[in-house]
């Protein structure tokens, strides 16, 4: 019989795969800004054009709306706006450059019913999907880009400012060992691991690429496999793209290691900007995520 560690790590695989390949349910109706509980006031016309980003606003009776975005590449990304006393207003960036982006909007993020639907013209030929933020890499939240004020200064080149970040987040970021055995496999946003101070690796690169973009960096996160005690396992890592070069980075295996069920603080160096020789022996990736 499958002991609960091996069956969370299945589950952990198989989530993975899924977000890879985006499993959102929509339906392809016609244009439409209103259902019977969103209203949108903006856009209020299909095929509006933008230039890297678009204000969505609204009444909802919802506490939070979310929209879902099929980029120009067919790739599927989401984002929840939050509803304040009934209204909600969110500039939501097209990151993944130029071209036609259909959105939908709803009350469920797995689930866009085409009740609201309608395209969004990108004219810019920038593409900003590893550095505006995402759901779940969450940059422009409050608690992050406090924090970042607080540990980058101006003066700083990019290397020093993601050694500063892999450096407070190895020495204040514990590994979350109960929720690797038997917790959710809900994916929580950078600011909420930030607020918790504990996560699983898919929490730490997450909050790895967003203190990075709140900092001025792109950066973004890998999904692949690790090796721990000779068995390849889900794991998740970041790449940081400093002085126009990525180089990779694994805060979770930096921040300390297992012992007997509990999280041994060991903030360490090893698996930062590593050789790619050394870290390929631990190291398989498969796919960078659409956060």
């Amino acid at each position: 019989m499958l002991n609960k560690k091996r069956i969370f790590l299945i589950i952990f695989s198989l989530f993975f795969f899924l977000i890879s390949f985006n499993s959102i349910s929509y339906a392809n109706y016609s244009t439409n800004f209103n259902s019977s509980n969103i209203q949108l006031i903006s856009p209020s016309i299909n095929n509006l054009e933008g230039d890297n980003f678009f204000i969505i606003e609204g009444f909802s009776i919802y506490n939070k709306v979310w929209a879902c975005a099929r980029t120009p590449d067919n790739k599927l990304v989401i984002y929840g706006i939050d509803v304040i006393d009934g209204k909600f207003k969110k500039v939501l960036p097209l990151r993944f450059g130029p071209g036609t982006y259909t959105i939908w909007v709803s009350d469920n993020q797995n689930y866009f019913d085409g009740s609201i639907r309608f395209e969004i013209i990108n004219n810019s030929t920038k593409d900003i999907r590893y550095s505006s933020p995402s759901y779940f890499i969450d940059s422009d939240n409050q608690f992050i880009i406090d924090l970042i004020s607080q540990i980058i200064i101006p003066e700083m080149n990019d290397m020093e400012k993601i050694l500063i970040i892999h450096n407070w987040i190895t020495n204040n970021i514990s590994y979350d060992y109960n929720k690797y055995l038997y917790g959710s496999i809900q994916t929580s946003t950078a600011s909420q691991t930030l607020l918790n101070k504990k996560g699983v690796c898919q929490d730490y690169s997450l909050l790895m690429a967003a203190m990075a973009r709140a900092s001025g960096l792109e950066a973004r996160v890998v999904y692949g496999q690790g090796l721990q005690n000779n068995i390849w396992q889900s794991h998740g890592w970041n790449e940081i793209k400093v002085n126009d070069q990525w180089i990779t980075i694994d805060s979770t295996w930096d921040a300390g290691y297992i012992q007997n069920g509990l999280f041994i603080f060991s903030p360490s160096m090893k698996y930062f900007n590593a050789n790619n020789d050394f870290f390929s022996l631990t190291h398989y990736s498969l796919s960078y995520m659409n956060y």
